[in-house]
C-alpha cells in the first residue's frame, strides 16, 4: 500500500514540477531579462512553490500544528494561482503562434502581461469567492432529490465535514474517521 502511495505522490509531484518549469520557460521566453550567472530568484521561488503543496499535504496528514495549517493554506492558494497561470502560459503560446502564422508580429511582453494579469485577477477572484461562504436555502432539498433519483443511494449529511477537515478540526475528524472505519475488518 505504501508503495502505491509513493508512486501517486511522485506522479503528482512530477506534474507540479513540469507545470512550474513550463511557467518559468514561458515567462522567460516572453519577458526576457538579463540572465545573471547562477540560479535566479525566480528559479528558486518556483522550485520551492513546486514542492510546497505535496510537502504541506504530507505534513497535514501527520500534524495539525498551526504552522502546518498555514503552510497548507498558502500552498493550496498557490495551486489555484498555478492553474490559472498555467492556462495563461498556454494561451500566450497559442496566441503568439496563431499571430505568427497569419503574419503578425505580436509583442511578447504585452501577451505575457495581459494573460498573466488576467490569471492573477481570476485567482484573486477565486480566493475572495472561496472566503465568502454562502448557503443556499434549498440545498437540503436538492440533495434529497438527487439521492432519491439514484438507485441504492442513501444520503448522509455530516455537519462540519469538509475536504480539509483534518486541518481545521482534527479532533472531530479523528472521531468521525474512527467511527466510520472502526467497525471494518480487513
Amino acid at each position: 500500500m505504501r508503495s502505491r502511495i509513493a508512486v501517486f505522490v511522485a506522479v503528482i509531484q512530477g506534474v507540479l514540477v513540469l507545470a512550474h518549469w513550463f511557467l518559468y520557460e514561458t515567462w522567460t521566453a516572453f519577458w526576457p531579462t538579463p540572465n545573471p550567472p547562477g540560479i535566479s530568484r525566480l528559479q528558486v521561488v518556483l522550485a520551492l512553490l513546486s514542492v510546497s503543496f505535496v510537502v504541506a499535504s504530507l505534513l497535514a496528514w501527520h500534524s495539525s500544528h498551526l504552522v502546518v495549517r498555514i503552510l497548507y493554506r498558502i500552498s493550496a492558494v498557490w495551486l489555484g494561482f498555478l492553474s490559472f497561470c498555467f492556462l495563461a502560459a498556454c494561451s500566450c503560446w497559442a496566441v503568439y503562434a496563431g499571430a505568427r502564422l497569419v503574419g503578425l508580429q505580436p509583442n511578447p511582453r504585452v501577451l505575457v502581461a495581459v494573460f498573466f494579469g488576467l490569471a492573477v485577477l481570476a485567482s484573486l477572484y477565486g480566493v475572495i469567492n472561496a472566503a465568502w461562504t454562502r448557503v443556499r436555502l434549498c440545498l437540503h432539498h436538492d440533495l434529497h432529490v438527487m439521492a432519491d433519483a439514484m438507485p441504492d443511494c442513501r444520503l448522509v449529511i455530516v455537519p462540519r465535514v469538509g475536504h480539509s477537515m483534518n486541518l481545521e478540526v482534527p479532533a472531530l475528524y479523528a472521531g468521525y474517521f474512527g467511527a466510520w472505519f472502526g467497525g471494518l475488518t480487513a
